[in-house]
């Protein structure tokens, strides 16, 4: 089982989760799950509906009984829940996930032909415009040079922001003031904060159409580069202003070789390897390797605890995201999502834990072997949904090998959202909707230009959706097979109880 993760929050919540005795990594029980539940109805509402269903005949409360969810049935009368009743209602639960499976299995098995699939995404290439938004502050001067690859930065528009480092901030301030005294008339300094050097990093906030635009503000994915060399002090300065719980990383430090046989630089070093090992970084950061051990053949779980020295309160300082005010009117200007703004300790070192997940073997420009690996890493990614932080992921560029698993795992949120309605209230189009491939790396590509390089990467993530619908078919029905045998050896007495 793969440990949970620790929300990165305030230093009282640290420091609790260092003192307990829990695994490192566990998450705190009640912590909130990514996927949107069916909206709960309000205690004196709830109390309406059991009044009103007194009124009815027991036939008709039988049935209005057996088309609420799970969950809320067992709420409404705990007390006179049988073991019987509760394995009927389970039995009910399983055959409607099983009705979302298999509409949604059957569905893209009709659609899929690696033909089909592939003229799909060169339909969606030239509707692709990737001019459409602008990227001017990814090549703005200081900015260029932070960039791995040229063509591949982030839009203006949902680009994340990092807050100004203070001695930069003071100087814009200071600028700012002499500028707005010696301004001639018309002269526009509104949008200057959000250009200031020491607030790019090339990386996208990537979020989910489908999902409502609140959980996308709160959850959600940070798509990137990995980072160069001089920028990898800028990587964990992202994740410490995000609220960032899980980085997954999927390239080595280097991949493949030149044609003198040299491997090319692919990733700068940003984490230890080994378990206990440190490694000390520029402003002041050590990041040590706290656990690690292999989710599969292919995937590495490392818990890493990042620390800023104690002694070097400037450069904590520096982590401070900009005043409120004038963090507000940048990011207004900008249309860039809202940066947590989160505090770090004066006296003492900010610390934070975080899962990293390795995918160290898949090509560049290429696909897996098979889905499994994937989607292994993907469930393994739940415990950090329900910690309500950000995931950041990346390979080499942060599109190709980034974008195929932010969809895969877009993808299968969406479905297991779908089991979490109301029993009844889910149509055939809404399952339709919910693995419609196309639109989401359409809606994708919007966010970050190149995501999703290659056909054969996207006809991976209908691969990968594909094979995890028909093993969450096949649990399902096994467990129901499983469930009437032990219904029918438990005898007539226990059935009419």
């Amino acid at each position: 089982m793969v440990p949970d993760t620790p929300a990165s929050g305030s230093p009282q919540q640290q420091q609790g989760y260092a003192d307990s005795h829990q695994p490192p990594g566990t998450a705190a029980e009640g912590a909130v799950a990514m996927v949107p539940h069916a909206p709960v109805a309000s205690a004196s509402h709830q109390q309406q509906q059991q009044q009103q269903q007194q009124t009815l005949p027991l036939e008709q409360q039988q049935q209005l009984q057996h088309s609420l969810p799970l969950q809320q049935q067992q709420q409404q009368q705990p007390e006179q829940l049988s073991d019987v009743k509760v394995q009927a209602l389970e039995a009910l639960n399983s055959a409607f996930c099983r009705h979302i499976y298999s509409t949604a299995l059957s569905y893209l098995q009709q659609q899929y032909s690696f033909e089909r699939v592939t003229q799909q995404f060169l339909d969606i290439l030239e509707r692709d415009d990737p001019f459409e938004s602008p990227c001017s502050i990814a090549h703005a001067e200081g900015n260029s040079g932070k960039n791995r690859y040229r063509d591949v930065v982030p839009y203006d528009h949902n680009r994340v922001l990092l807050p100004p480092l203070l001695q930069q901030q003071q100087q814009q301030q200071q600028h700012h003031s002499s500028s707005s005294r010696s301004s001639c008339a018309g002269a526009d300094h509104s949008n200057s904060s959000s250009k200031a050097p020491g607030t790019y990093i090339n990386a996208s906030y990537m979020t989910d159409p489908w999902l409502p635009g609140d959980a996308n503000q709160v959850l959600g994915y940070i798509a990137t580069q990995g980072p160069l060399p001089s920028t990898v002090a800028d990587l964990w300065r992202m994740v410490a202003v995000t609220n960032t719980s899980a980085i997954v990383m999927l390239t080595g430090l280097t991949d493949g070789s030149t044609s003198l046989g040299n491997s090319r630089p692919r990733c700068a070093s940003y984490f230890p390897d080994k378990e206990q090992d440190c490694l000390r970084l520029p402003g002041s950061i050590t990041v040590t390797c706290v656990h690690k051990n292999s989710l599969d053949e292919n995937v590495f779980f490392r818990q890493l605890e990042v620390a800023w020295a104690p002694s070097q309160q400037q450069q904590q300082q520096q982590l401070l995201p900009a005043q409120p005010q004038q963090q507000q009117q940048q990011l207004g200007q900008s249309g860039a999502h809202a940066v947590a703004q989160q505090q770090l300790p004066s006296l003492q070192p900010q610390r934070l834990w975080i899962n990293h997940y390795q995918y160290a073997n898949w090509p560049d420009y290429g696909i897996p072997p098979a889905t499994s690996s994937v989607r292994v890493l993907c469930h393994a990614l739940d415990g950090c949904r329900r910690a309500g932080c950000k995931i950041v992921v990346h390979c080499s560029a942060g599109v190709g090998r980034t974008g195929t698993f932010v969809a895969v795992d877009m993808l299968l949120q969406r479905l297991h959202s779908l089991t979490l309605q109301l029993h009844g209230t889910v149509r055939e189009e809404d399952i339709q909707a919910a693995v419609d491939i196309p639109g989401l790396v359409a809606s994708l590509r919007k966010q970050r230009r190149g995501t999703v390089q290659t056909a054969e990467q996207y006809a991976f993530v209908w691969q990968a959706l594909m094979d995890e619908i028909a093993v969450l078919l096949q649990e399902q029905q096994d467990a129901a097979q499983d469930q009437q045998q032990q219904q029918q050896q438990a005898g007539p007495e226990q059935q009419q109880q």
